[in-house]
């Protein structure tokens, strides 16, 4: 084999098995999952040198597979000079929380952009979700049964929120619109907003709560 090429498939064989999810999951472990649930077809590994001399190990992906060209995607992770790897795809960086945050951050997409036969049963369970825990258990827990999930869902990384930023770090948010089966005001109890958010280093934190009646089913939410 040619010397670049066994380069190209170092690199790619070292993220595979260096690079991990916050949970410990793998590249493939993630991407397997992904699969069974999401339109998600990967293809094909390459690697590419940056204009400041990173290298980028990339895994091409589509929706379907049958796929058409304007449907390729690429998750590109940096490999710097001292062996750092790092996501380089904003797109893909829910990945760096487990295979369920990045399918779920996909399928919102796939609702988002109208796709058909979308995995709304995997969108809707909140046991999904459960990467997201607070000081007061998780997600999951914290909703409680009386509560369903429906669109608009989002889960996404924000490098940068605003270009007045003044708080360090980046941020992960999940959004929920959810309906919740309990006494009260209907524009209290019907497509209320959760938005939970997460900067590094910090813990998972509801931001904006606006429907009163999740007080009744949890007051920990409120932080």
């Amino acid at each position: 084999m040619h010397k670049c090429s066994c380069r190209r498939q170092s690199l790619v064989d070292k993220v595979k098995s260096t690079w991990r999810a916050q949970d410990g999951e793998t590249v493939e472990q993630i991407t397997a999952n992904v699969a069974k649930v999401a339109h998600f077809v990967p293809r094909t590994w390459g690697v590419a040198r940056g204009i400041d001399q990173s290298e980028y190990v990339f895994l091409s992906w589509t929706w379907h597979r049958d796929h058409r060209s304007l449907e390729e995607y690429v998750i590109a992770w940096k490999v710097t000079p001292d062996g750092t790897i790092k996501i380089a795809s904003t797109y893909a960086k829910p990945m760096e929380l487990g295979w369920r945050a990045f399918a779920l951050s996909l399928i919102a997409g796939e609702v988002s952009d109208d796709e058909k036969d979308v995995n709304l049963r995997f969108l809707h369970d909140p046991a999904n979700f459960n990467f997201v825990t607070t000081a007061q258990g998780k997600l999951d827990n914290l909703l409680g049964r009386p509560c369903t999930i429906v669109e608009p869902v989002i889960v996404d990384y924000l490098p940068k929120v605003d270009e007045n930023q003044t708080t360090k770090g980046d941020l992960w948010l999940v959004l929920l619109l959810v309906n919740c089966n309990i006494p009260g005001p209907r524009y209290f109890t019907r497509k209320g907003v959760i938005t939970f958010e997460k900067r590094e280093g910090q813990e998972w934190g509801a931001a904006i709560l606006p429907c009163q009646a999740y007080r009744d089913i949890s007051p920990g939410l409120i932080v």
